[in-house]
Formats: structure tokens, sequence, C-alpha cells
């Protein structure tokens, strides 16, 4: 399979197709301690808060035909359905006294948006995960490994993205093309804050969301057992994640989502019994493969994944 887009690649080519003037420090911040948003497509949003895409119903009449002959009907039934984009961001202060000593409030201001980008990133991970497992749940593409409570057990997704049925959705501003809103309060001057102290006073956003519109092109393994240990362990495993991964429709751009974790453990297990496993293995640069498929290990997916409907299930007396 060929190497798989990053988000920063791949944000850049919609976005100078779009004439937009992405920035990269932030960018990359974003996705700094977020493997899935790097390496996962993203397209720009055709509205701005909210993404409207077709749900193909149908396709009828597709057939083959006689030389000169009539050309047959065709017929495409779809309903319009929305998705809305989630805001990620926060409002910052500093101190009218704290900015005389630091010289200028805009580098301060700058250098606390490429932290709050990375927080935001991290964030917005385990929604896009979280989102993933319960769309799969929904339009039943779910699979379990073992007979174990679904909430002991490990949580992995596979998906194929493709810019215009499975992928990330962002929301540029439009009148200046950016992927980030960093704006000052009263136009950079001072102001009284809500405590009295006078402040310099910035915030910094963006919006973003995740298109699920096409069921084939995604699945999920659950209740996958926590512990790797045992010669059998790898083969069984594969062999369950084969079942998962041909569900999902793979593509050049299909990865397998789990957590940092258990990735780890897989690729010891990989290492410890690679004379009984074909299906496991480890590409040239010694990244993990499942049946040919990159693995994205995200330190942002507990290794014991739960939904917050479960979270909620299971904290109730």
């Amino acid at each position: 399979m060929s190497a798989i887009n990053t988000m920063t690649s791949g944000f850049f080519a919609v976005a100078t197709s779009k004439g937009m003037n992405p920035d990269t420090i932030l960018v990359d911040s974003l996705t700094s301690q977020s493997p899935l948003l790097k390496h996962m497509q993203w397209s720009q949003a055709n509205r701005s808060i909210q993404h409207t895409y077709r749900d193909i119903a149908t396709i009828e009449g597709v057939d083959t035909f006689e030389l000169d002959g009539a050309l047959p009907d065709m017929k495409v039934t779809f309903n319009l359905n929305n998705v809305n984009l989630t805001p990620f961001g926060g409002r910052m202060e500093l101190g009218e006294d704290t900015a005389r000593l630091m010289g200028n409030p805009d580098v301060f201001f700058r250098e606390q948006s490429i932290l709050l980008a990375r927080e935001a990133g991290q964030k917005l991970e385990k929604s896009v995960f979280e989102r993933i497992v319960a769309t799969a749940i929904e339009k039943n593409k779910v699979f379990c490994m073992s007979e174990t409570p679904s909430t002991t057990g490990v949580t992995i997704a596979v998906v194929s993205w493709n810019p215009y049925e499975t992928c990330g959705l962002f929301s540029p501003r439009y009148d200046r093309g950016e992927f980030f809103e960093l704006e000052k309060y009263h136009k950079g001057a001072v102001y009284p804050n809500r405590q009295g102290v006078n402040v310099f006073g910035a915030y910094a956003k963006f919006m973003a969301g995740l298109l699920l519109a096409n069921p084939k092109s995604y699945a999920v393994l659950r209740n996958v057992p926590v512990d790797t240990e045992g010669k059998d362990f790898p083969k069984k495993f594969a062999t369950a994640m084969a079942d998962v991964i041909d569900a999902a429709n793979p593509n050049e751009n299909c990865t397998v989502i789990m957590p940092r974790a258990y990735k780890v453990k897989l690729a010891a297990a990989v290492s410890t019994h690679q004379t009984a496993n074909t299906l496991l293995s480890f590409d040239p640069q010694f990244n993990l493969r499942i049946v040919g498929v990159p693995v994205i290990g995200s330190p942002n997916i507990p290794l014991h994944f739960k939904l917050r409907s479960e979270e909620t299930a299971s904290a109730a007396p």
C-alpha cells in the first residue's frame, strides 16, 4: 500500500486550491500529539459551521446495452444530511504590568495559541474516535473478538479515508482565509477584565467535524483482550482484524486506529512470536501493519475505551 497522507500536506493541498493561507506552526502544533489527525484526510466544509452532503439511498438502472442501442435510464435517490462542526478554542488574558515586563503581548498570545492548538488537537482526536465507534454501532459495523463485556476490552477502528465521504472537515474563515482564528479583544487595547484588573486579551478558535457518509468505509472491533501474551494470540488477533479490515473496504488511505499503549503491546507480541504469524508485520520503517494496513497508535485513546453513554451506564447505581 502507498504511504498515507498527513494532515499537514493534505490540508495544505486543500488550502492552496481554495486560496487560503494556512498557519504552518499552528497546524503542526494541532497534530503534534495527535497522530490520527495527522494521518486522516481532510476536506473543507461547504458551509461555515455545517457541512451538507448527499446520503445515497439507491442507484438503479446501471446496466450493459447493445452497440448503438438505447441507453438505460439511471436513477439515484438520496437524502440531504448535515454534519455540524464543533468549535475548539479558548480565551486568554495578560495583565498590563506583566505585558510591559514582557515587552509585547502579541508574542505571549502567539505562544499561548500554539499550546492551545496542541491541547485542542488531543481533545479533537479523542472525539473523532468516539464518533467513529458510535457511528459504527449505529450502522451495525461492529465486530467482537471475545465474549467479554464490551467495556472491558480494547476498541479498535478501521477507516478507509476519502475526501468525499469519509474525512475530517474544517471551516476556514472565508474573509481572511485562515484555519485558526486568533483575535484580540478591544482591538489590542488594555481593558478591565471581570475582576477589574487591567489586561490585554485575545481568543483563539477553530471549527472541525467528521464526515462518515459511507458505512462501507469503516468498521470497529471491540472486546479485544488486553492481554497479548501467548504464542497463538498474534495470529488470532490478526485473523479477527482481517474481517474488520475487509468490512471497511480498504483503499490506499486505510488505517487501523487503536490506543498507543495497545500498539506497543502488539508490537512486542509480534517481535516475540514472528515465526507464528504472517498477518502482523513491520514495514521497512518499523511501523506496525495488520494485513498490510498501517496502524496508528493514539495516546489520546484510553486502553479501556468507553463511549460517554457507556460511562454513564456503568456509573449508574
